[in-house]
């Protein structure tokens, strides 16, 4: 418990956020992923072993769904000013997708699910309670909102895309 609350105290630095993740846990990201295989499913071990090695040349956290973030990154990265704000919508503290971005230099970030009881901010990530197929959010308030590995689990499709999307 001591250490939760220690960590949402000294994390809302962004320096002291970078400098933990930098020094302690070694991810430095050195440039831009290179990855082609946007809204694809990867085909074989040897795509899966190349996000990998990227990932890792990068310094960039590895897990389980690096191909996705990779995809994500690179697509942010060429599209999306790091003044703009992006969403995460079914965040959790496992997802790596805020972190990379905030390494990149990102300061508009959100990440908002289910499982977050309390606010809690890590550099200029802030996580939230929030129903991604109805959110707190105005419409257009944000540049670019992610979705990874959420949808699938039982989520009302036709409510999510009318919240996400982009109204004119």
């Amino acid at each position: 418990m001591r250490l939760r609350v220690f960590k949402n105290i000294i994390f809302r630095s962004k320096y002291v956020y970078k400098f933990y993740l930098n020094a302690i846990k070694g991810y430095r990201p050195t440039r831009p992923p290179d990855a082609p295989w946007h809204n694809a499913v990867l085909k074989n071990a040897e795509e899966l072993r190349s996000a990998a090695k990227q990932a890792s040349i990068l310094s960039l956290p590895l897990h389980a769904k690096i191909w996705d973030d990779l995809a994500m990154l690179d697509y942010i990265l060429k599209n999306i000013d790091k003044k703009g704000f992006i969403l995460d919508a079914g965040s959790s503290m496992q997802s790596q997708i805020l972190v990379s971005l905030f390494l990149y230099g990102y300061d508009n970030l959100t990440g908002i699910g289910l499982e977050f009881k309390e606010k809690i901010r890590r550099g200029t990530i802030t996580y939230e309670h929030g129903d991604i197929t109805g959110t707190r959010f105005p419409d257009g308030t944000f540049d670019a909102v992610i979705c990874q590995s959420v949808i699938e689990h039982g989520v009302d499709l036709q409510k999510f895309f009318a919240e996400a999307r982009k109204k004119e």
